[in-house]
């Protein structure tokens, strides 16, 4: 490793670092050389087999040069910045009863945003987000699944009976042994469900990704293993104790993942479940939060309204008002897990001071910004 003094002298105009072959490597040089020359941009590209000083775009190929440009461009000077991009998916979705799920909300206010069926359900997603960092693939939650048995399977609302997850990510390509890492903000089935194989007669219960490293809250986890009356029904039996068997199982009790690394800042929410972890994730624009059932989807930005569902109404609340609050400041958008139609979107302000959603994305792919 060379030593600052050193790179304080080098006297060539640097335009890039790039990197492919050694990305920890890179980080290690790139956290050294963007302390004493704030100038430099480091972008991180898989593939490009390279690591070290660029003077001259015109060394580097057409192809690399276009990857560059369009890296760079969201990279600020004296960072380091990963090629990381986020793609929604979606899970086998629900229809659940729409006064459940608005808590004391009166069914004239949300009708008109979500029209109930004859049953007086409301459809749901179950969306998932997927993440392509450092050669890896981090799923955020699995949805509802398959898991449940037939009875079950009509009494919650899942409409199919097949694993829509796993076919969603066999359409991108991916199989389920190459998923790296699973996020489970909390352990309730309809975000946790998705980690098993689709239900079958006779068959036990048996987790689908097999080479995942599971993060979970430390808070979070413990109610799954010991959950009150009130919310028993919520959660799997015999899942935490499937998932602690890998061996593979991160819980965190801090802000940071050691599974996740830089980039991840992991949040804390106990108006929903207790210990619910909202991740909030680095990107060149701003930050993009993984809220969960915090912010289930783009009727529940509006502050008042809740589910029949939260621990803590009142608590979920003033939780919404802090992350809204944090969020027009800083800048930063939304994922939204179970809104029908909506990925992703921004926070916004009227003149009464009432939030909503704003810029509302429908789907990601592959989404870098």
């Amino acid at each position: 490793m060379v030593g600052r003094a050193a790179f304080a002298r080098l006297a060539i105009p640097t335009r890039y670092l790039v990197g492919g072959a050694s990305p920890h490597a890179l980080r290690r040089v790139a956290k050294l050389l963007t302390a004493v020359l704030p100038a430099v941009r480091v972008v991180e590209l898989p593939g490009v087999g390279h690591m070290g000083p660029v003077p001259h775009p015109d060394q580097v190929s057409a192809e690399i040069e276009a990857s560059i440009e369009a890296s760079i461009a969201g990279c600020p000077r004296g960072t380091t910045c990963a090629m990381r991009t986020l793609t929604s998916v979606l899970g086998n979705s629900q229809r659940l009863d729409g006064g459940a799920l608005f808590g004391n909300a009166p069914r004239t206010v949300w009708q008109a945003l979500y029209p109930p069926d004859d049953q007086n359900r409301i459809p749901l997603a179950c969306r998932c987000l997927l993440v392509r960092d450092d050669r890896r693939l981090i799923l955020f939650e699995t949805g509802i699944g398959a898991f449940f048995e037939p009875a079950l399977r009509e009494r919650y609302g899942v409409l199919e009976p097949e694993h829509v997850l796993l076919a969603a990510l066999a359409a991108l390509g991916i199989a389920p042994h190459d998923i790296d890492v699973v996020v489970l903000s909390h352990l309730h089935f309809d975000h946790a469900g998705g980690t098993l194989a689709a239900w079958s007669e006779g068959r036990a219960p048996s987790l689908v990704f097999p080479r995942a490293t599971y993060v979970v809250g430390s808070e979070a986890w413990e109610r799954a293993r010991s959950p009150h009356a009130r919310d028993r029904a919520s959660f799997i039996p015999g899942l935490p104790e499937l998932i602690a068997q890998t061996d593979r199982l991160e819980i965190v009790t801090g802000d940071r993942s050691a599974t996740l690394g830089d980039g991840y800042r992991l949040h804390r929410s106990f108006g929903h479940t207790p210990g619910l972890i909202l991740t909030e994730i680095e990107m060149p624009d701003d930050q993009v939060i993984y809220r969960s059932d915090l912010v289930a989807g783009r009727a529940w930005v509006h502050l008042p309204m809740t589910m029949g569902y939260d621990r803590y109404p009142e608590l979920a609340i003033d939780e919404k008002a802090a992350l809204f609050t944090d969020l027009l400041a800083r800048g930063g958008r939304l994922f939204f897990t179970h809104d029908p139609e909506i990925a992703m979107a921004g926070i916004a302000r009227d003149a009464r001071g009432r939030y909503h959603a704003a810029d509302p994305q429908p789907a990601l792919r592959d989404l870098d910004r």
